[in-house]
């Protein structure tokens, strides 16, 4: 974080002065993300708007850039930071924003777990089971992301299942998932 700062008011003075190269540009909204997240990872919950307010500040330049990854991408973290500030209406709808604008299958597979924990947070039931059931699907076929694998997603699981007061089924998706895992005993083994 000590190094995106000067960074991010060096690359915001230059366009300030005029300088609006697409590579300045770019670098500028990567910059912005990066300072929000890392924000976002050190700040406590009462702080986390000054997050927020970094990533929000890339969404223009990642949607003057016409590249649907690169907004996809914005919109998937600045959701993220929204949802960690508790601002879940507005998460859901950036999460939303991104999934619909994923070029790909491994674009929509990142953001589609945000999504759904965000989803299962605001007490959407609906929405929380839709967008779960596509995102084990698509991360089934597309393989693990690099944040998101078969523990983290049931994990998600949980956590949305309780949010939208279904701790009963929550509790049952545990259960067959510990029977799933206990190892066989043959032969007294």
């Amino acid at each position: 974080m000590s190094l995106l700062w000067p960074l991010v008011a060096r690359l915001e003075a230059r366009l300030e002065d005029g300088h609006s190269e697409r590579e300045v540009l770019r670098l500028l909204a990567h910059a912005r993300i990066g300072l929000g997240v890392a924000l976002g990872n050190v700040f406590p919950e009462e702080r986390l708007a000054t997050a927020t307010h970094w990533t929000a500040k890339s969404l223009d330049i990642a949607a003057h850039f016409k590249d649907p990854a690169f907004s996809s991408y914005a919109l998937r973290m600045h959701g993220n930071e929204l949802r960690k500030a508790r601002i879940r209406g507005a998460a859901v709808d950036r999460l939303s924003h991104a999934a619909a604008l994923a070029p790909d299958r491994e674009t929509r597979a990142a953001v589609l777990p945000l999504y759904a924990r965000t989803a299962g947070e605001l007490g959407d039931s609906q929405l929380f089971d839709s967008v779960m059931q596509e995102a084990d699907d698509l991360i089934g076929s597309t393989g693990h992301t690099s944040l998101f694998n078969p523990y983290t997603l049931h994990e998600i699981r949980l956590r949305g299942l309780v949010s939208t007061g279904r701790a009963d089924v929550a509790y049952g998706w545990s259960t067959m998932d510990l029977a799933r895992r206990r190892p066989s005993h043959r032969n007294g083994e």
